[in-house]
């Protein structure tokens, strides 16, 4: 499990320079979170998106809009409440193992929203075996970032390069945020990204 985070996915700015196109973000950015979840066996599950607001807007979203799960936040960051509704209405229910009797293993990092007394019950009581890495390791034992981050951030910026190829000073809507990403998570978490990600870790 693990949160990929950018303050400046929502901006697209292209500058002419003699032949050379160059991207920015302003000043001004809104935040969006995002809680991606791998397997050892190279399966992902479908990701949480935490928009910075009070509440779902209709017009955030359109026809094309990815099947994701969405949610808001007042910064747009994660919460322990937020940690609290992924674990029970998203890890669980698409992590269900065919023997009810087996036990799943979540790699997660010590942020506070996993390690709530309510966030441990509740993978004990549906037998997740928890481990939490520690601090200022993720570097080198969180398979996300490892082996699947890069190659997500690699792909989104590029899709940021091509809108800017054709926009200048567009402030990205969060439609139009979220079709970027659908584009760029399909190249960059594939099955090998992550089963590569995994042995690089020696998870």
């Amino acid at each position: 499990m693990g949160c990929f985070s950018n303050g400046r996915v929502l901006w697209a700015t292209r500058e002419r320079k003699s032949k050379r196109t160059y991207t920015k973000s302003p000043g001004t950015r809104e935040w969006a979170s995002l809680l991606e979840c791998v397997s050892t066996d190279g399966r992902d599950i479908i990701p949480l998106v935490i928009f910075k607001g009070k509440s779902l807007q209709t017009a955030w979203f359109s026809m094309d809009t990815p099947s994701c799960h969405y949610t808001t936040s007042e910064n747009g960051w994660t919460s322990n409440n937020i940690g609290l509704k992924w674990l029970e209405m998203k890890f669980l229910p698409e992590t269900k193992p065919t023997d009810p009797q087996e036990w799943r293993l979540l790699i997660c990092d010590g942020h506070g929203s996993h390690t709530t007394v309510e966030f441990m019950k509740i993978a004990k009581d549906n037998r997740v075996f928890i481990i939490y890495l520690p601090s200022h390791t993720s570097h080198v034992l969180q398979p996300l970032d490892l082996g699947v981050f890069g190659p997500l951030k690699q792909k989104y910026s590029q899709q940021l390069q091509k809108l800017a190829a054709f926009t200048d000073g567009t402030d990205i809507k969060k439609n139009m945020f979220l079709d970027l990403y659908k584009k760029a998570r399909i190249e960059g978490i594939t099955s090998s990204n992550i089963k590569i990600s995994f042995r690089t870790t020696d998870v």
